[in-house]
């Protein structure tokens, strides 16, 4: 029996060794803190609202800058003239009526750029096709707003002011889980 119990006695101590040998080393405080900041709500939180913050101070900045634009239409139609009433003005301002004798010797009615003045003949007006045309529009710009009262620039640097005080968030809740693990 005494030879069992030494048996016995000799398992427990070798399966303890193993068990002590397994057994992680204690965290220090210096790397529990650096766990805690790694992870830990607040800091990511603040985190978070920092790079949005920066994200708004690119898109102040971006404001300052001048950008391009531009556009392409496509636009298939009809090459009939619609005169929109403000060529109608320009047109009929400055043209008139005159009545001019045709080769058969009728009076006829014409619209003329200068009535009254050399032979006045009257134009044909265009043919109407209805047949769609392709027409293609092309624009491109380049646009600067040079000054607008102070609008941009102040609002660049609120976002930068508002970028740094997220910075000092990041940093106040990062030491404030460190106090949290310290103590």
């Amino acid at each position: 029996m005494r030879a069992a119990a030494r048996i016995a006695f000799a398992i427990c101590v070798a399966w303890a060794g193993t068990a002590a040998a397994q057994t992680p080393t204690p965290l220090t405080l210096k790397e529990a803190i650096q766990i805690a900041r790694a992870h830990h709500p607040n800091v990511e939180a603040a985190s978070g609202a920092a790079t949005a913050t920066y994200g708004r101070k690119q898109q102040a900045f971006a404001r300052l800058l001048p950008f391009v634009q531009g556009g392409v239409t496509y636009q298939p139609t009809t090459p009939n003239l619609i005169v929109s009433p403000a060529e109608a003005r320009v047109v009929l301002g400055t043209a008139g009526r005159d009545t001019v004798i045709d080769a058969s010797g009728n009076p006829v009615v014409v619209t003329c750029r200068t009535p009254g003045v050399g032979s006045c003949e009257p134009v044909a007006p265009p043919p109407n096709v209805w047949r769609p045309q392709s027409f293609w529009f092309m624009d491109v710009g380049l646009t600067w707003t040079a000054w607008d009262w102070g609008l941009s620039i102040q609002g660049y640097r609120s976002a930068r002011d508002l970028a740094e005080a997220a910075d000092a968030g990041v940093r106040a809740a990062s030491q404030d889980v460190a106090l949290q693990v310290a103590l």
